[in-house]
């Protein structure tokens, strides 16, 4: 028999897409590695700056040195942000290795509380 042109029409484009899900599991992974490795490098970008601050002949600029310290305080705030949520999703690391949060329901539940409470501290604090 022939197929109707209907039942041609509704075969996906790319079925690749519609079969595997993103993983929130593997996307937080992928967010917590990123994040130590950006608050690394805030780490020693904030160190820099801190040695820049206390420069004596660095004062003579004023302008400049409240820009810098104007920076210095946003990078000391961003390494805050950034370190709560890697501590939240570690913690939810931990709990997942040693079979304390053991239902996927409570997993996914558990993710979307990190990123709201991740985008609640960015915004107001």
């Amino acid at each position: 028999m022939f197929l109707r042109s209907s039942f041609c029409s509704l075969k996906p484009f790319s079925p690749h897409l519609t079969i595997y899900l993103n993983q929130s599991s593997s996307i937080f992974s992928i967010l917590h590695r990123f994040s130590s490795l950006l608050i690394l490098v805030l780490f020693f970008y904030f160190i820099f700056l801190y040695f820049l601050i206390l420069n004596l002949f660095f004062y003579n600029l004023l302008i400049l040195s409240t820009l810098v310290f104007f920076i210095y305080n946003l990078t000391y705030l961003f390494i805050l942000k950034l370190g709560c949520f890697h501590i939240l999703n570690g913690l939810k690391i931990i709990f997942w290795n040693f079979n304390i949060v053991q239902n996927f329901n409570f997993l996914i539940f558990y993710n979307k509380l990190i990123a709201i409470l991740f985008l609640i501290f960015i915004i107001f604090i």
